[in-house]
């Protein structure tokens, strides 16, 4: 009886081991499957980090507040249907992004994690994102507020390849997130890899301190006042409800 009892464990056992042994190799797998991914999304044709070295910085400027047409200058009358059309514009921006978005998530961003890319190319910033509230999700997904989930943007700072320190590189149509503040992102979602991440600087919202929000390409002031008088959202509320009130088309 004993030598079948332990016939019957060590039988388990082994399934067991076989099986861990196989989940391990499907998570190695999907890991391997992401980072190539991440490769191939982040490749840069003209960026080389390899030209960096420790302590230096690729810089750029971010300007993509589009204020075409508006004058400072000109009469009110004519300055506010500019800004009429200019919210108009930015609002049909918004809804693209947010139909062509796979999830739209309100929540608190964790520290950076900067990686090089392996050709050496470019750098990319991978983030925690403790979920409070869900817009948009994708189909196969289920979200809850609490749950965490990692999701990446172009750029950011990363330890050398060949040691030694910090190389920079700041995206010229991203932003990095701030960590530890809340933020509305829309994200697209990688199924197989379970991957998320930001695809249109208009797809990030930062709370500020004073619980304003700025848009992920307007970060610098001068910017963030080009988003005011271009009648941009600049509250949770304002953000929120234009978000969940957006009217995709099916095709």
């Amino acid at each position: 009886m004993k030598t079948i009892i332990f016939g019957l464990i060590g039988g388990i056992t082994l399934v067991f081991g076989m099986w861990a042994q196989s989940q391990s190799q499907q998570e190695q797998a999907k890991a391997q499957i992401k980072k190539q991914r991440r490769d191939e999304r982040y490749h840069s044709e003209t960026s080389n980090t390899k030209l960096l070295k420790p302590g230096e910085k690729e810089a750029s400027f971010v300007d993509l507040v589009d204020m075409t047409g508006y004058d400072q200058k000109a009469p009110l009358a004519e300055r506010n249907a500019v800004a009429d059309r200019l919210a108009a514009e930015h609002k049909q921006k918004r809804t693209e992004v947010g139909c062509q978005a796979d999830a739209i998530l309100f929540g608190r961003i964790g520290q950076p994690t900067g990686h090089v890319t392996t050709d050496r190319s470019y750098i990319y910033t991978s983030y925690t994102l403790t979920i409070q509230d869900i817009i948009k999700a994708p189909p196969s997904v289920t979200l809850t507020s609490g749950s965490e989930i990692e999701l990446t943007v172009p750029g950011g700072k990363a330890k050398h390849p060949d040691g030694g320190g910090w190389i920079e590189v700041q995206d010229p149509n991203f932003n990095q997130l701030i960590p530890l503040k809340d933020h509305i992102l829309l994200l697209k979602y990688d199924k197989e890899t379970d991957d998320y991440y930001v695809f249109d600087p208009i797809g990030i919202y930062k709370i500020l301190s004073d619980g304003t929000i700025v848009r992920g390409d307007a970060k610098h002031f001068e910017l963030a006042r080009e988003a005011r008088l271009a009648r941009e959202p600049d509250t949770f509320d304002a953000v929120m409800t234009d978000l969940k009130s957006l009217k995709c088309s099916k095709k």
